[in-house]
């Protein structure tokens, strides 16, 4: 596996300035996100996709847009691309999986998998074992997933299971791969039987989400199932019940587990040992909304926290906001932006 020694250089400094509480960092964040293109190739959408009825629905941008932000990014060890669409569909998506993961760094991204052909596959293993990845799956049947997408369930598990052969033969350990699964109440029933098919498959860690509390979404019925947003989302003892059997299976099974839902689940990845500190996002991430140039400090807010209009990323990284962030994370306290605009945070729907 080929070494950063800049960005590991980076993520010390970063562990330095969290334990002093920093507001102010020299340190970069340990992970970038980015976003290139709005287009789906499931279409109409999956019938729990809220976004595509928001704007969400961009063309393909130019991969040049990231050499913008080279001499901030090169310092993260994760570049993430985190597109509303399927990154799958950009013509250049593998050119910048290959120059991340060549450099030394780790290139991820979140697919459906009905793209991720053998073709792909092979492109990716040969990429190397910098290379990892979220497949959404939601489903453990073929009658749920096309209730759900219209799609084949076949095919994204045979695509899934040649990439993750392919990768093991090449690289003697399994693939650093994740599945994701939203739980509603379609597909409930199912949880367990995903758990063991994942697990089958490779798989080293199961991501278990859930709907959010959007607003009133028209009823979708595109592939022969009546779903209702609201309908479809469970109640929060229904939610524990499910997080606490599936914990039960992972640990027999041996698999990592994340539940979202659980408060604070979702930022342990980013928690540092002996640190008490609410979150660490402020410290530790920052996603750049290449479509429309904003800046996000984590993957809960529905507001910017900057612009790169107007600032560089790196006048952004240490701003008003960001700095006032910090110093209420760092005194223990949710800060008053999050309150306003973190509106599906774990830890403001805890505190209201």
């Amino acid at each position: 596996m080929i070494t950063n020694y800049i960005a590991q250089e980076n993520t010390r400094l970063n562990l330095e300035e969290v334990k002093q509480f920093k507001t102010n960092l020299l340190s970069k964040p340990f992970q970038f996100n980015i976003d290139l293109t709005g287009r789906c190739n499931i279409n109409p959408p999956c019938v729990f996709c809220t976004v595509k009825s928001d704007g969400y629905a961009y063309n393909a941008l130019d991969i040049s847009a990231v050499d913008a932000y080279s001499d901030f990014l090169s310092r993260c060890e994760v570049v993430n691309d985190c597109s509303f669409g399927e990154p799958l569909t950009h013509p250049d998506f593998f050119k910048l999986a290959q120059k991340v993961s060549g450099s030394g760094q780790r290139f991820t991204f979140s697919t459906n998998g009905l793209l991720l052909t053998p073709q792909r596959a092979d492109i990716l293993v040969a990429a190397g074992e910098n290379i990892a990845f979220s497949i959404s799956i939601n489903a453990a049947t073929a009658e749920t997933y096309h209730k759900l997408t219209g799609q084949g369930f076949d095919r994204v598990i045979e695509n899934t299971k040649y990439f993750t052969d392919k990768y093991k033969d090449k690289w003697g350990h399994n693939p650093y791969l994740l599945a994701s699964f939203i739980v509603m109440k379609v597909n409930r029933n199912e949880v367990g039987d995903f758990l063991k098919l994942t697990h089958s498959l490779g798989i080293s860690q199961i991501n278990l989400r859930h709907l959010f509390d959007m607003p009133e979404t028209r009823p979708r019925d595109d592939f022969g199932y009546e779903f209702i947003y609201r309908d479809e989302m469970l109640t929060s003892e229904e939610y524990e019940s499910i997080g606490n059997s599936s914990k039960t299976l992972a640990r027999q099974l041996g698999i990592n587990l994340i539940i979202h839902w659980e408060s604070g689940s979702a930022m342990n990845s980013l928690a540092v040992p002996g640190v008490n500190i609410p979150c660490f996002f402020p410290w530790k991430f920052l996603f750049v909304q290449e479509h429309t140039k904003n800046v996000f400090m984590c993957c809960y807010s529905n507001a910017a926290v900057g612009s790169v209009k107007t600032n560089s990323l790196d006048q952004v990284w240490n701003n008003e906001i960001m700095m006032e962030v910090r110093n209420s994370l760092g005194s223990g306290k949710i800060p008053e932006f999050c309150r306003t605009h973190g509106l599906y945070c774990p830890l403001v729907i805890k505190a209201a």
